[in-house]
C-alpha cells in the first residue's frame, strides 16, 4: 500500500505538479521581459520549480528503497543468489 502511495504521488508530481511549475516559470520570466514581475518572482518561480523537482527525486528515492526491502524480505531475487560463482 506504501509503494502504491509513493508511485502515485511521484506520478502526480510529473503529471501535475511539474508542468504547472514550468509553465509558472516560463510566465513569470516572461512577465519580467515586460517589466510587470521583479528578479526576486523570477527567482521565487525558481526555486519552487527545483523544490517540486527534488520532492519528486526524494519520492522516487524512497518508493525504491521501500521496493528492494520489500524484495530483499519476500526473496523476490533469490533465484539469482549464487550466479556469480558458477560456472
Amino acid at each position: 500500500m506504501l509503494l502504491a502511495s509513493r508511485a502515485l504521488e511521484a506520478s502526480r508530481i510529473a503529471n501535475e505538479t511539474l508542468p504547472q511549475a514550468e509553465r509558472a516559470v516560463v510566465l513569470v520570466r516572461q512577465g519580467f521581459a515586460r517589466g510587470g514581475f521583479t528578479y526576486n518572482d523570477v527567482i521565487a518561480a525558481q526555486t519552487a520549480l527545483l523544490a517540486t523537482k527534488a520532492r519528486r527525486v526524494a519520492v522516487l528515492k524512497q518508493f525504491h528503497i521501500d521496493r528492494a526491502r520489500l524484495d530483499r524480505l519476500t526473496g523476490a531475487h533469490a533465484d539469482l543468489l549464487g550466479l556469480e560463482t558458477r560456472s
